[in-house]
């Protein structure tokens, strides 16, 4: 039985120290991704029963993100400043549907990402997304970690 703040599943955390290695190729990649995955994702005509917000939806994870479908609806309303780090975790939500979370490190054209990922999810896809911005030359991953966290319901 789950209830409010029950443990109901594991999450898959995996923590991404990303440098700036071209911020115009990346910006350029960035921009093509970022109009593809709105594209794909506003071609859903019922948003609300759209998968990855579904999916999400009444899950609690830590302090760092209390509601992870809060964050897929930001990006799917468009939210993203045009700052690299956060149109990259906006791609790599709507094209994924797992949430991410971006820490930016003062000072440096580094961030960190945490991508979040329940067994249904394609956690492989989102790591693959940012292997392509490695690929390119426009980002490199200079650590990642992982761990499982405990999932409750909200």
């Amino acid at each position: 039985m789950t209830g409010p703040g029950r443990i109901t599943a594991e999450c898959h955390r995996c923590r991404l120290f990303v440098e700036v290695l071209d911020r115009d190729r990346c910006g350029t990649r960035l921009a093509q991704l970022l109009a593809r995955a709105r594209q794909h994702w506003l071609s859903h005509s019922d948003r609300t029963l759209f998968g990855p917000r579904n999916h999400w939806d009444g899950i609690t994870l830590d302090d760092v993100v209390p509601h992870p479908g809060d964050l897929i609806e930001a990006a799917a309303a468009g939210c993203g400043c045009g700052d690299h780090a956060e149109d990259l975790a906006t791609v790599l939500m709507l094209l994924s549907g797992c949430p991410v979370v971006v820490e930016p490190v003062a000072g440096q054209p580094c961030f960190l990402l945490s991508l979040y990922g329940l067994a249904d999810d394609d956690l492989g896809l989102a790591e693959t997304l940012v292997q392509v911005f490695e690929l390119d030359h426009s980002l490199r991953v200079v650590d990642r970690t992982s761990w499982t966290v405990p999932v409750g319901a909200g």
